[in-house]
């Protein structure tokens, strides 16, 4: 099963690839194409995603398959120079993309799929945040990514508050988490020890 989430994006790949190739529906597929691209651009623009961690990623790879199917159009470009350069731009954007999926393997690809939920907090106004772990195996060793989510008035979709690339001393550490409110909203001290290592929250 790890094996075929891993080569999710290259069966992904290869169904824009066909897909290209099909004129079933085509105008309706550019403007679905057209709506899904345009949300896609709101929600990076705005940190947004999706609460459910397996929906998010499965809308990642929904964007990959359109912008696939969009750009095997390049092979039709009937200038060699132009068509060699375009594809690849277009590989390395792959690559790009997808290098922390692909350098993880197969045994880790669950851990890269689905972040590690570590903590979750409801303020007095009924606000809710969560805290996940993201690893990260592209690093020479094995980066921890911790970040802060706020569920936003729509209760399916988040925005990343903060987030804190944990430092090369504290990789293997385990933390306690303080949470608190200021005027500027939640507050959460990441401990280790005695020592508060790192302060995410609003307005920090």
């Amino acid at each position: 099963m790890n094996v075929l989430i891993w080569l999710l994006p290259f069966i992904v790949l290869v169904l824009g690839y066909f897909s290209n190739k099909v004129n079933f529906i085509k105008l309706v597929r550019i403007k679905l194409y057209a709506v899904i691209l345009f949300c896609a651009f709101l929600f990076d623009l705005m940190s947004l995603s999706f609460v459910n961690i397996y929906v998010d990623s499965i809308s990642y790879l929904i964007v990959t398959f359109i912008l696939c199917d969009i750009g095997f159009n390049i092979l039709r470009i009937k200038k060699v120079l132009i068509k060699t350069i375009l594809m690849i731009l277009g590989v390395a954007a792959f690559v790009y993309a997808y290098k922390d999926w692909v350098a993880g393997g197969p045994s880790r690809v669950v851990e890269y799929w689905i972040e590690k939920p570590l903590d979750t907090y409801v303020n007095q106004k009924q606000e809710r945040y969560f805290l996940r772990q993201h690893t990260n195996y592209f690093t020479t060793s094995a980066g921890r990514i911790i970040s802060l989510y706020k569920v936003k008035k729509v209760p399916v979709i988040e925005t990343c508050v903060r987030e804190y690339k944990v430092s090369d001393n504290y990789q293997l550490s385990e933390f306690m988490y303080g949470w608190s409110n200021t005027a500027n909203g939640v507050r959460l001290d990441l401990i280790n020890g005695k020592d508060t290592i790192w302060t995410l929250g609003e307005g920090f």
